[in-house]
């Protein structure tokens, strides 16, 4: 029957065919919206089949490109705000691919700005300076602080809904430079508040003063000193200038803060200035408020801000911060900022991060942490960065350089006074062996009192002095704490111990000494390295003769436990020696003698008399041991967030049954005609 129809009537019943279905089945054309967000019929956008893919019906361009700047790597943001894209709720301006957070705020309601952040993870980082010691100004290596804000700033002022930063510091904040100590530390409280310090922990030299400024401090500054393991005797109970902890919360997260101090500062600041205070481990005041801040503060991270170092040797993380990450409950900590031995560190110990950034505001550590949507702890990374390497790149804080000199135009006449002028420079590597510098201060010491011997601690010069014009300001950089002359008699055995003392210590800067030249055999134990010890005139140091020795008020007292408590005849001068050995170059001049007083060897001496130029003519500086700095190799880490992706919204049109059916059509036709025309 079908061969017997003729074509032009078959093609006549398969349109009207189309047509009556066109009629019973009817057509729901989706409604999309363009960027002007009216409603339209796609069935009248375009006959275009492309118009069809999910992507091109719902937006005209593609945004698969697109960056939200500051944010590159958050791939949940960058979906939902693509999904906002497609609807039309934002906007790129023409012709960009990029767009900021603010531009995405000021196109959303409230209700969709929650909405949006409601489900992406929330970073917070806490950005830590250390033992910045009043370092105001920029020298040689020093950025200043100035230029340390313009790099604090970098974070703070990107806050916002989904990301957060706050700063916090480790300490020994103000005694170090002649602006910070003839202002007792006003500049450093300036500048702190400008940059909006939260907390730091106490450091040692904090105590340099004594403890009447630390109240004034904390309300200059507008920051909480923090310190568990600082106890007053009298009361039994946390110093009254410091809190044990902090609660911090952004962006609906909290994070616990406790505060810790280094038992050391018992004597690594004047003994007399903490007599009343007595510094515990930590481990124990960590354990007892970790559990307070996570099961009464509901915390979801804690940190503990110490003035503990943290450094490599070997490979291996050690200090006193470390040991705290060891010691301490497992779990009870997520990281710790660490201070106090002037390292760039940055690594992890029993699952703790640790940061520290260097000293004299040179850099920044920085801790990262990642929360789910829930506040879940996700992640924590640590990382330092040496902003010194890039200082002359910077732009000065306006606000902060204009505070810094008024500070210089007001302190002009005090530090550019002219000291002497020096021919050659007076290197201090402490941290290497005795020094040019330690041996110059020393010879003054001695000529200034009078005495055979002069001993000072390397930890009391804090910079070398370079050649050219000396000027008050450079006598209190390197010597910046006031400290007094003290004389006293000393056995000849007891100054030995107490210059072996001295020799390649662990922590701090070797002892410094003059009036003297002293053999050793390094690998000896403490106590055990000194094998011979001659006086300037070459006559050996008898054991049971007492000799006149000099030394200043820190040490005197058992500062950096040096044990001076078998002299006699000990008497305090209460000249300040900073200023004493200003008159003296002042008058005399400088005269650096580079003598080699300490010798790694067997003393072969002959026993005769030698004039102390005929001895040392042709020697040169001193046992310095070659000046490597640390090198941590440690990478700045970078938080990766590994979470899906919302999904876009479904922009397809639902033509499906409609397309099916007019394939069926278009088949059945072609079918046909093939069929007709191998029949005909």
């Amino acid at each position: 029957m079908w061969r017997k129809t003729s074509k032009k009537n078959f093609i006549a019943f398969l349109t009207t065919l189309t047509l009556i279905l066109g009629l019973i089945i009817p057509i729901n054309y989706e409604k999309v919206y363009a960027m002007d967000e009216q409603a339209i019929e796609t069935s009248n956008i375009s006959n275009d089949n492309n118009l069809l893919d999910k992507k091109t019906i719902a937006k005209d361009k593609d945004y698969d490109s697109i960056k939200i700047l500051g944010y590159e790597d958050n791939k949940e943001l960058k979906n939902k705000v693509v999904g906002l894209l497609n609807i039309g709720k934002i906007k790129l301006s023409n012709g960009q691919d990029t767009i900021t957070w603010e531009e995405i705020k000021k196109q959303l309601s409230v209700d969709d700005l929650d909405e949006l952040v409601r489900g992406i993870n929330k970073k917070i980082d806490i950005i830590s300076f250390n033992d910045i010691h009043g370092s105001v100004q920029e020298t040689k290596k020093n950025p200043g602080v100035a230029k340390l804000a313009t790099e604090i700033k970098k974070y703070t002022n990107k806050n916002n809904e989904i990301y957060n930063s706050f700063i916090v510091s480790g300490g020994d904040m103000y005694q170090g430079s002649a602006m910070s100590n003839l202002k007792l530390g006003e500049p450093i409280n300036k500048f702190a508040k400008e940059i909006g310090l939260i907390a730091s922990a106490v450091g040692n030299h904090e105590f340099d003063w004594g403890t009447g400024n630390f109240e004034k401090w904390s309300q200059d500054g507008g920051f909480q000193f923090l310190a568990a393991n600082l106890i007053d005797k009298k009361t039994n109970d946390i110093a009254s200038f410091a809190k044990p902890y902090l609660v911090v919360e952004r962006n609906g997260i909290k994070i616990g803060l406790i505060g810790l101090a280094t038992p050391d500062t018992l004597y690594t600041t004047k003994p007399t200035n903490v007599v009343d205070y007595k510094f515990t481990s930590g481990v124990e005041e960590v354990n007892k408020y970790g559990k307070f801040l996570r099961d009464e503060e509901h915390v979801n991270a804690v940190v503990v801000i110490t003035h503990m170092g943290a450094k490599f040797e070997n490979g291996e993380l050690k200090g006193e911060s470390v040991d705290i990450a060891k010691s301490v409950e497992k779990g009870m900590v997520d990281a710790i900022v660490a201070a106090h031995d002037h390292r760039f560190t940055a690594g992890t110990v029993n699952g703790v991060k640790i940061a520290e950034g260097g000293c004299n505001g040179r850099g920044l550590g920085k801790l990262s942490f990642t929360f789910d949507p829930e506040g879940k702890l996700i992640s924590v990374e640590s990382s330092y960065d040496e902003v010194y390497k890039r200082k002359d790149d910077i732009k000065e804080n306006e606000k902060v350089q204009t505070m810094v000199k008024d500070y210089e135009k007001d302190l002009e006449v005090i530090l550019g006074e002219k000291i002497s002028d020096l021919e050659v420079d007076l290197t201090n590597n402490k941290y290497n062996g005795v020094t040019l510098l330690g041996i110059t201060v020393c010879d003054a010491m001695k000529k200034i009192t009078g005495s055979d011997i002069a001993i000072t601690n390397g930890g009391g010069l804090r910079a070398p002095i370079n050649k050219g014009i000396v000027t008050m300001g450079d006598l209190y950089t390197v010597l910046p704490f006031d400290n007094t002359l003290v004389t006293m008699e000393l056995k000849g055995e007891d100054i030995i111990k107490i210059i072996d003392y001295g020799i390649d210590p662990k922590k701090r800067g070797w002892g410094q000494f003059s009036g003297v030249k002293v053999w050793y055999t390094p690998e000896n134990e403490e106590g055990k390295r000194i094998t011979s010890v001659r006086l300037e005139d070459g006559t050996k140091i008898e054991k049971d003769r007492y000799y006149k020795v000099v030394t200043n008020d820190f040490m005197a007292i058992g500062g950096d436990n040096y044990d001076f408590s078998k002299a006699k005849n000990v008497c305090n001068t209460n000249l300040v020696m900073r200023d004493e050995i200003k008159d003296l170059w002042k008058n005399e001049g400088i005269n650096p003698k580079e003598k080699n007083v300490l010798v790694a060897g067997v003393d072969d001496t002959k026993e005769e008399v030698v004039s102390d130029t005929d001895n040392n003519k042709n020697d040169t500086v001193i046992n310095e041991k070659e000046n490597k700095e640390t090198i941590i190799n440690n990478k700045n880490s970078e938080v990766k967030n590994h979470s899906v992706g919302s999904k876009l919204p479904n922009t397809g049109a639902p033509f499906g049954g409609v397309l099916e059916l007019s394939g069926f059509i278009a088949v059945t036709i072609g079918s046909y005609l093939t069929k007709k025309k191998k029949v005909s």
